[in-house]
């Protein structure tokens, strides 16, 4: 009862609502950064009151003369500490985190009408993708900490039939950029059947992508063989595409991962001769 009172109270604010049926979907035990609000929200639609917020955050960094990403707006913390005061989240203040009670976290999902759960984690998956655009390298530390929600977000989405493999082959990308290869691998290996799946045995590109972003995060592991299997792959399905510049561009991509592991494998001649191949591909 005091629990629901609260709910009810707080939910009075829309931008309250909305991060709190975000944060039921995010992965249970692990903390969930504030930025993933603070540079997410703009990417969702303008609808939402925390799209709102993060359009009125940005003349406050404009005032403030703030450029760097890590920048938190004070908004972000007073929206955090009414929900704090209520007992719904625990905020970690010198890790700039938020953190449920699993108990909450059911309670904060229970609540929700379908159609709004289809919200909730449509909302939580433009704010991820939107946070995985940033620069790898300034954002790599932050990449590792929301892999837990990246993977809870893509299992929930599953079981409401809402499967969005550009998201997951998007960020399994930023994640191998960022060096965090073990999670690109596990994102990009739970993308592939799926992609495999829809494309109904027609080849495509972003096949081609994936696998060849795979193979790269596989090399840097050390997996060279697989790295190669998974980079012959990708060639085999390049060499069927029709001759666009995207088929182009793929390929040489796809050549350049394998070139790196000959080089990897102290196999230069067979290296200089991809390299080769990929300057008219690329136009360079």
């Amino acid at each position: 009862a005091v629990y629901e009172r609260n709910f009810q109270m707080v939910c009075c604010d829309s931008s309250a609502r909305e991060m709190l049926g975000i944060i039921s979907f995010c992965s249970i035990g692990h903390p969930i950064p504030l930025e993933m609000f603070s540079l997410g929200s703009r990417g969702l639609p303008v609808r939402y009151a925390l799209r709102q917020l993060s359009d009125t955050c940005e003349e406050e960094k404009r005032k403030l003369k703030r450029t760097d990403s890590r920048f938190v707006p004070h908004a972000y913390y007073k929206l955090v500490s009414d929900l704090e005061q209520y007992h719904l989240i625990t905020f970690d203040s010198d890790n700039v985190a938020i953190t449920v009670h699993p108990l909450i976290r059911f309670l904060l999902g229970f609540r929700q009408k379908p159609e709004e759960q289809r919200d909730s984690i449509t909302a939580l998956s433009s704010l991820l993708a939107t946070v995985f655009e940033g620069s790898p390298s300034d954002r790599w530390q932050l990449y590792s900490t929301l892999f837990p929600h990246v993977m809870e977000c893509y299992r929930r989405m599953g079981k409401l039939n809402l499967y969005d493999t550009d998201f997951l082959l998007h960020t399994g990308k930023r994640l191998s950029l960022s060096g965090n290869f073990r999670e690109s691998c596990q994102l990009l290996e739970e993308c592939l059947p799926k992609m495999q799946q829809n494309a109904q045995k027609r080849l495509s590109i972003d096949e081609a992508e994936t696998l060849s972003a795979l193979a790269s995060s596989k090399r840097r592991l050390g997996e060279f063989s697989e790295a190669a299997r998974l980079t012959q792959q990708a060639l085999d399905i390049c060499a069927n595409l029709p001759t666009t510049s995207n088929s182009s561009k793929t390929q040489a991509k796809v050549k350049e991962v394998l070139a790196e592991l000959y080089l990897d494998l102290e196999e230069c001649e067979k290296a200089e001769v991809l390299l080769k191949e990929v300057e008219p591909l690329t136009g360079a």
